[in-house]
This record gives C-alpha cells, structure tokens and sequence, in this order.
C-alpha cells in the first residue's frame, strides 16, 4: 500500500448562480481502512437553502492488477471518492431543481476547483459551516482531516469593526 497512511483534498464548487448553493465546498479522503482494504468519503457543505452537509464513504478491496490496468492505491482511492461526490452533487442537483420548481437547474454545468484547506479554517472563522465542520471532524476516519479539523478550536472567529476602532 502507501508509506502514507491518508489524504484529503478540499474543493469549492463552481459555476453555479449563487441562488443554487451559495458558497459551497466539497472534502474527500483516503485511508487506508485494513492491510487489504482502502476507504474513502467525501463531505459536501452547501450554504442554500440552509447550511447542510451531505456525506458517503466507500471500500475499496485491494488487489494485485496487471500493469496495464495500473494499480489500487491512496490515489486511486482519492479519485474514487472525488467521482462519487459528483454523482452525489448531480443528484443533489435534481432534488434542488425540484425544490426551485426550475427543472433547467438540474443541467446546470458545475466544476469543482481545487482550492486549501485554508478555506475551511476561514469558513470557522468567519463562523460559516461551522456545526458541519464539527460534524466532519467526528465522522471522519481519516486521520490527516480528523487532526487538522481538531485544531479549529484553538481559534476565534473574525471580527467586523469599524474603522475608528483600527
């Protein structure tokens, strides 16, 4: 398997009209679940109509392939979930069509762009998806996530002021 035991990627989701989602970020993981078992998840947070997370994990058996075919790996197993979450966004996709009574929305082209994980901690601080990043952080079983997303709570939100008070 990997020297690397897991991995997570952040991406926001774009190309949407903002009524759609608002601001919304995608999370996916890989781990290595057992000697002979990857797994993978992914996290939507979407803004509208109201803050929501949706979330799916998969197993993926580890076995020898022939070169051709490459192989089953951390990577693999990261790209495995990233395709799940867009089937999982277009289904969300037709259920918010419905929801707007706008049935165009459903074909609507979106893209998800890599972005950090510096966009979560900003989301924390600006105190946006913050119950949904809590309940990442306790579904998670990837360590990388579960330790970065452990870290929010030494950290206070943004504060707006005035400028007389700078």
């Amino acid at each position: 398997m990997s020297s690397e035991p897991s991995q997570h990627s952040v991406y926001s989701i774009r190309g949407l009209p903002a009524g759609v989602w608002g601001e919304s970020y995608v999370v996916v993981t890989a781990y290595e679940s057992t000697p002979n078992e990857l797994a993978g998840e992914f996290f939507i947070m979407t803004k509208r109509p109201q803050e929501a997370l949706n979330s799916g994990a998969l197993k993926i058996t580890v076995s020898a392939l022939p070169p051709e075919l490459g192989k089953i790996d951390l990577e693999f197993a990261l790209q495995e979930s990233l395709r799940q979450t867009e089937i999982a966004l277009m289904d969300q996709l037709e259920s918010r069509a419905a929801e707007l009574g706008r049935p165009d929305v459903a074909y609507l082209r979106f893209e998800l762009k890599p972005t950090t994980t510096g966009d979560l901690l900003r989301c924390w601080m600006n105190e946006r998806f913050k119950p949904q990043l809590k309940d990442i952080q306790a579904k998670t079983q990837c360590r990388s996530l579960k330790q970065y997303l452990s870290f929010f709570s030494q950290v206070g939100p943004i504060v707006r002021v005035g400028w007389d008070a700078i």
